[in-house]
Formats: C-alpha cells, sequence, structure tokens
C-alpha cells in the first residue's frame, strides 16, 4: 500500500511515462475522448477545460466540439498561490496569453462559473482519486465549487497508463465524479 510519503516519488514516475507518448498516440486520445465528454455534458453547462502542459491530454479538440454545441467555456488561472482557480470565459480561436507557471490563459479576463470541470492529472486510481503537481489548486477550486453549487461534475482527463492501484490520500484530497481516458470511462 502506497503512504502520503511516495506522492513525490509517484508524481515523477508518471510525469515521465506521460511525457514519454508520442505525438500521434497523443493526438488519436485527444480525439477518443470527445465522445466521451459530449455524453456526459448537459445542454447548456458551463464547461472548464484547461490548456495542456507537460504532456497532459488535450482538451482543446473536445472544446471545440462543445462550443459547437453553444457551450459556454472557460480556462483557469492561478490567481494567488492559495486560493481556488479563477475560471476565465473562452472560446476556441479566442487570443490566449500566457499567465501563472507559463500556461495559456484566455486574454480577456471575463470570469465564469463553470458547471463541469475537465481536470488534468498526473495519476489516478479506480476509486477516483487524482493525483496531480501537488500544489492543491484543482483540490480548491472542486471544493469551493461544489459548496456553491452542489451539482457541480468534476471529470479527471487522463491517458489509461496513468492509472495506478492505488493512490495515496490526503484530508484535503478531493475525489473526481469520474475519469475519462482514451479508452473510455473509469
Amino acid at each position: 500500500m502506497l503512504t502520503a510519503i511516495d506522492k513525490p516519488t509517484l508524481r515523477k514516475q508518471m510525469l515521465a511515462k506521460r511525457l514519454s507518448l508520442e505525438d500521434e498516440t497523443r493526438a488519436r486520445a485527444a480525439d477518443a475522448i470527445i465522445p466521451h465528454i459530449l455524453e456526459y455534458v448537459p445542454a447548456g453547462a458551463v464547461v472548464a477545460g484547461y490548456a495542456a502542459i507537460k504532456g497532459e491530454l488535450e482538451v482543446f479538440p473536445a472544446m471545440q466540439a462543445l462550443a459547437a454545441r453553444g457551450h459556454t467555456l472557460c480556462l483557469p488561472d492561478i490567481t494567488h498561490q492559495h486560493a481556488p482557480l479563477t475560471f476565465y470565459r473562452w472560446q476556441p480561436n479566442e487570443a490566449l496569453v500566457k499567465g501563472s507557471y507559463g500556461i495559456d490563459i484566455p486574454k480577456e479576463k471575463n470570469i465564469s462559473v463553470p458547471d463541469i470541470l475537465l481536470v488534468p492529472l498526473v495519476a489516478f486510481d479506480a476509486k477516483k482519486n487524482r493525483l496531480g503537481y501537488g500544489a492543491g489548486y484543482y483540490d480548491r477550486s472542486i471544493e469551493e465549487l461544489r459548496i456553491r453549487n452542489p451539482y457541480v461534475k468534476a471529470y479527471g482527463i487522463g491517458y489509461s497508463i496513468q492509472q495506478v492501484e492505488l493512490l495515496p490520500q490526503e484530508p484535503h484530497d478531493v475525489q473526481l465524479d469520474g475519469i475519462i481516458t482514451e479508452k473510455g470511462w473509469v
């Protein structure tokens, strides 16, 4: 069984594994998740995606499909180190600029509150636990959004190779509502 001290080691191993994927594999996975995302996003839902970094599974193709269905989209920004993320409205083809940690964010800062979050991850397990980069931004954000709206859903997005048997959990870790990989729902 893993313990909390194993998180940094696991994070390093899983990031290397994700970065080892070939571009063609990444592109196929980005296309493969589109129908799974569309299946679980109800009409009218505001959807938060992310600008992929460090080999994360790309969600922009899925976001384009959501935009075509008329959904309001948004992207996260880190505005304060220990605060939840701030989400700004964005549609495909709108300008992006570099935000914190060099992550692309909308140029226009129009705050939006998502109903559905597509959450990047470093690793996950079958119990819908997620390992991220370790700063807790998504944990804080999901927790805050669920307090404001109990119907908010957070879906982890990752490659099937990122699944592990069991992730160490700490009191601040927030469980996801589901996980989508190129192979479908976990």
